[in-house]
């Protein structure tokens, strides 16, 4: 089960490519949205590659810098709202749950920020050439 979730690292790259051919505006802001419903359970999935030698230790230990970045904002949202027992051990459900609220949280994070960058390249672009090329005499 953890290689599957592995392989939702394929969706934020496919969005970027397809977003470069066919919406070059919007390019950051899918890949944004899609890095941000992926990243929890890529987390989770490198985090259970410690038991690995060598290269194993490496991806866990980026794994869990990630889950701690992105892993506890949707367990302490959860909890807060109270739909979890603080404390107690998540069954598969209850960990799906937490993930699914990640991806909402981190998609609408990622994809503000995408957004932000698309906005700030447009306008960059809309300068004249003529005025980068343009020389001062005095």
């Amino acid at each position: 089960m953890t290689q599957l979730l592995l392989l939702l690292v394929a969706l934020p790259v496919v969005c970027y490519h397809w977003a470069a051919q066919n919406k070059p505006d919007l390019k950051w802001r899918l890949t944004g949205i899609s890095y941000g419903l992926v990243i929890a359970p890529i987390s989770l999935a490198m985090l259970r590659y410690t038991h690995v030698p060598l290269v194993g230790k490496l991806i866990g230990f980026i794994g869990l810098v990630l889950n701690l970045i992105h892993g506890s904002l949707g367990y302490f949202l959860v909890v807060g709202v109270g739909l979890q027992d603080p404390g107690i051990a998540l069954t598969a459900s209850e960990l799906s749950a937490i993930n699914i609220t990640n991806g909402l949280i981190w998609g609408v994070y990622y994809g503000l920020t995408g957004h932000n960058l698309d906005v700030k390249w447009a306008a960059g672009a809309a300068v004249p050439q003529d005025y980068k090329t343009r020389r001062i005499v005095g």
